[in-house]
């Protein structure tokens, strides 16, 4: 069902069924009740307030125009959050370039954040989330929390951040970037001679063999090699990142 609101600040309910909501203009209130709901977020609303209810919902936000700065999203609750539109930003606000920054917006029910075909930058909560990059060469970074991330195809680099987290570079050439304090990682699919770990130069590192894989130690961090020999891997593995991520 479509529910659309109009210039007022709407208060729009969907139904039991799969609805298709948007607020226009307005500061709203959207609440999807059960079903798989889409809200679509143009440029010029906000702002609003969305609660997806029960069911597998998204957010679906067309390209912000450039003569609007942002828009201001208050999630309440929703099941997933996906980018559709990578010409987009969302966070506590969306701007144009392709960033999906989440990390000050308090997510509720969400855990799936998913990019789209092309480059773009993907920022976690302080959740424990699930961040896809899919195709393109993604920059994805866990935030806080014990955080699952897919670089998919793609030449990605990926950040954990704080928490321990489940790491897949997937299709391409990745690097893999790390901080001290970022937690116990690992790896699943990391490729001798086509991945890279990255550290702060001042940051130093080794490794050793671990089970069915190497453990790499740098300070206060830990990365498991799953699956991964220890006699495969060496400084030609590692490299030196251009910026300290603390996240």
């Amino acid at each position: 069902m479509n529910i659309t609101g109009d210039y007022d600040n709407n208060v729009l309910y969907g139904t039991e069924y799969d609805d298709v909501i948007d607020g226009a203009l307005g500061n709203d209130v959207l609440i999807g009740r059960s079903g798989n709901d889409t809200f679509l977020v143009k440029g010029g609303q906000g702002p609003d307030h969305y609660d997806g209810g029960s069911g597998y919902d998204k957010i679906s936000i067309e390209q912000v125009p450039l003569y609007y700065n942002y828009i201001w999203l208050e999630i309440a609750s929703m099941e997933g959050v996906e980018l559709i539109d990578n010409k987009s930003q969302l966070a506590a606000y969306i701007v144009t370039d392709n960033n999906l920054n989440l990390n000050g917006t308090e997510l509720r029910g969400i855990n799936d954040i998913r990019g789209m075909a092309g480059t773009q930058y993907i920022k976690g909560s302080r959740k424990n989330d699930i961040i896809k990059g899919l195709d393109g060469d993604d920059f994805l970074e866990g935030y806080i929390g014990n955080d699952t991330l897919y670089g998919d195809n793609g030449a990605d680099e990926i950040v954990g951040g704080r928490g321990n987290d489940a790491l897949y570079g997937g299709a391409g050439a990745d690097k893999f970037v790390f901080d001290t304090g970022h937690g116990s990682d690992i790896i699943y699919d990391f490729e001798d001679g086509v991945d890279k770990i990255l550290f702060p130069a001042e940051l130093s590192y080794s490794f050793a063999a671990s089970g069915n894989g190497t453990l790499v130690t740098a300070g206060a961090t830990s990365i498991l090699l799953s699956g991964v020999f220890s006699a495969l891997i060496s400084a030609d593995d590692f490299g030196t990142t251009p910026y300290n991520i603390y996240g």
